[in-house]
């Protein structure tokens, strides 16, 4: 599947590329595209996708590939349907062989709230052969918190000891910086507990809380083995889905003080 793509890529293609990209979509394979209307998140799109099939590309071939599809998807309209990849594959066959005009790029979109709400609001749509058939299927997740708000929220549930509100909002800032809220790169067990003591180590100065630590680990091991590892938006989005749902599930102990008996109810304690 990848050997014409990468062939495109090599070749500083990117016509090509989408050309190619597309039929294989058309075909039934599952691939991804990327979902914002915004260059610099396009970008950050086409680069997710081009490492995930393993291609080697240069700056130059991303910006082009990022721009012409730019042009593309406004002249589509960026609306999801079941003819969405054959749509795409009219516009790059067009009497141009290209949709990489200034004009082209201006285009006015059609149908706005319905773009903003398929389009725009992640930087990839994975499985995209059946997000044209439901745009549910981009699993965007529910409450977005802000960043301001997500970092509070990881001091707080790791001082809470709540491995499920610790999760969600460490996934809520790699969505604002993954650099400094990296995503772990294994879905081994003992790679994974290291890489969360790096964390704690770095971004909160604590890698003695064991017990915690454990469940963190346990909890994003279950979902990688579950969804795989979330190198994706549509990943991330599905582990927080989860973890807001299982939210409800997770309660503090609480500890109420001992009433003290008085003396007549030691008593009868002592004779009873």
């Amino acid at each position: 599947m990848t050997n014409a793509l990468i062939s495109s890529v090599n070749n500083n293609n990117p016509t090509e590329f989408l050309v190619t990209y597309f039929e294989l979509i058309e075909e039934g394979q599952n691939l991804s595209v990327p979902s914002h209307l915004e260059l610099s998140k396009i970008s950050e799109g086409w680069n997710e996708i081009l490492k995930s099939l393993n291609c080697e590309f240069t700056t130059d071939f991303l910006n082009e590939l990022s721009t012409l599809w730019l042009s593309v998807i406004k002249k589509q309209g960026g609306q999801i349907t079941d003819t969405f990849a054959n749509d795409i594959l009219k516009i790059l066959n067009g009497p141009s062989g290209t949709a990489s005009s200034e004009e082209e790029a201006t285009i006015s979109l059609r149908n706005p709230d319905n773009t903003n709400q398929a389009i725009s609001q992640g930087r990839v749509v994975s499985n995209i052969s059946s997000a044209y058939q439901q745009s549910e299927a981009m699993t965007m997740p529910r409450n977005r918190l802000s960043k301001k708000e997500a970092l509070k929220q990881l001091t707080y549930t790791y001082h809470d000891a709540n491995p499920t509100g610790f999760i969600k909002s460490y996934l809520e800032l790699t969505y604002y910086d993954s650099i400094q809220y990296p995503i772990p790169k294994t879905s081994l067990k003992n790679q994974l507990l290291i890489f969360w003591q790096e964390q704690f180590m770095r971004l909160l100065n604590d890698s003695q809380r064991d017990a915690f630590l454990g469940h963190v680990n346990q909890t994003w091991f279950n979902l990688t083995n579950k969804y795989g590892i979330p190198s994706s938006e549509k990943i991330q989005n599905q582990f927080i889905n989860e973890l807001i749902e299982n939210e409800n599930q997770y309660k503090p102990k609480i500890e109420l003080p001992k009433k003290e008996l008085s003396f007549f109810e030691k008593l009868k304690k002592i004779f009873s």
